[in-house]
């Protein structure tokens, strides 16, 4: 799968999942607001998962970040999906009690 392909199944499933919460009847602001940032959160999380393995695969290396970008890349991609499993595990602990 190429990336593009990827990102066009990510976009879509977003907005699916979107359509999904307001059909639901989640009509709260500010529980449209903690999804929307988790959301994100998440979306992020793969998007920095992404810009890595291009940078790795598919450029060539007089164009690839350097060591401090790609260290960077890491710590954000380790940031967001740490972010993100904590939100996912607070609220499956939340709805599960």
């Amino acid at each position: 799968m190429s990336e593009s392909r990827i990102y066009f199944w990510l976009v879509w499933g977003l907005v699916r999942l979107g359509c999904a919460i307001l059909l639901a009847g989640l009509s709260q602001p500010l529980t449209l607001l903690v999804i929307s940032a988790s959301t994100g959160g998440t979306m992020m999380f793969f998007y920095s998962f992404l810009l890595i393995a291009l940078n790795r695969r598919m450029l060539p290396p007089a164009i690839r970040t350097g060591r401090f970008r790609s260290a960077t890349l890491i710590w954000s991609t380790l940031l967001f999906g740490s972010f993100a499993a904590l939100t996912i595990y607070t609220q499956l602990r939340t709805l599960l009690q």
